[in-house]
C-alpha cells in the first residue's frame, strides 16, 4: 500500500477559500443573513474550544 501525506492546513485554506466564495455568492443572491448559533450545556472545557473553533472559522469564512 502506498502511503500518502497530506497537508491539512493547506486542504483546510483551499476549502475555506472556497467555502468563502460560495458564502459570498450566496449573500449576493439573497437577503437572508446568515449565522451560527449553537448550545452548550455544561462547562466541558472541549467542548468549548470547539465552539470557538467553529465560531472564529465562520467568521474567517464570511458566515
Amino acid at each position: 500500500m502506498l502511503d500518502k501525506i497530506l497537508d491539512g492546513k493547506a486542504l483546510v485554506n483551499k476549502l475555506n477559500l472556497a467555502l468563502q466564495l460560495e458564502i459570498k455568492k450566496t449573500i449576493d443572491k439573497t437577503t437572508v443573513i446568515q449565522k451560527l448559533a449553537t448550545i452548550l450545556v455544561g462547562k466541558d472545557p472541549g467542548s468549548q474550544i470547539y465552539i470557538k473553533i467553529k465560531h472564529r472559522t465562520c467568521k474567517q469564512v464570511g458566515f
